[in-house]
């Protein structure tokens, strides 16, 4: 009967490999991160409780137009061209800049003063597509909803006031008589 020889398998433990750090662009209107420490801490902290640390496994490239959008456009392609994971832009004008320059970049995007179907943000709220994301309010099926809502939860409701900048934002505003 043949002697099958043994073989001896070396094992090499597995080499721990350095994790691959995540680019996240902060896109803003200011002039820098001293005018918005608390918002900052709270984008780390929100970014941190996802796991993701800077300097650890996240970079944040800061971007900001001191209060010249033609800096806006340009922090938005710059940070387009260095190929960042993701675009954040905490505020309209900053939505509006990333929007054309970054085509494949996610954005997450926070307008709570524009309509996102009308800007041309998305197709369609059943099916957005494109790259955008984020938190848009101001949009006539979302203010329905909420009406709805607000009559389901006080069902004597009969009298609603609203009061807002009617032409703010609205392509088709018209000014409360």
């Amino acid at each position: 009967m043949p002697v099958l020889a043994a073989r001896r398998w070396h094992c090499r433990a597995p080499r721990a490999q350095k994790p691959a750090m995540s680019v996240v662009g902060f896109l803003g209107v200011v002039s820098g991160p001293e005018a918005i420490p608390d918002l900052l801490a709270a984008f780390r902290r929100g970014l941190a409780e996802a796991g993701l640390v800077e300097g650890k496994n996240l970079v944040i490239e800061y971007r900001f137009a001191n209060f010249r959008p033609e800096l806006m456009l340009e922090g938005a392609g710059d940070l387009s061209r260095r190929n960042v994971n993701v675009i954040f832009a905490g505020i309209p004008e900053a939505v509006a800049a990333a929007r054309d320059p970054a085509t494949s970049i996610p954005i997450v995007g926070v307008d709570l003063e524009s309509d996102p179907l009308a800007k041309g943000y998305v197709k369609s709220f059943a099916r957005p597509g494109g790259n955008m994301t984020g938190m848009f309010l101001d949009f006539p099926e979302l203010t329905g909803k909420q009406v709805g809502l607000l009559k389901d939860i006080v069902p004597g409701l009969f009298r609603l006031a609203v009061i807002g900048m009617p032409n703010s934002t609205r392509r088709n505003s018209q000014p409360l008589r």
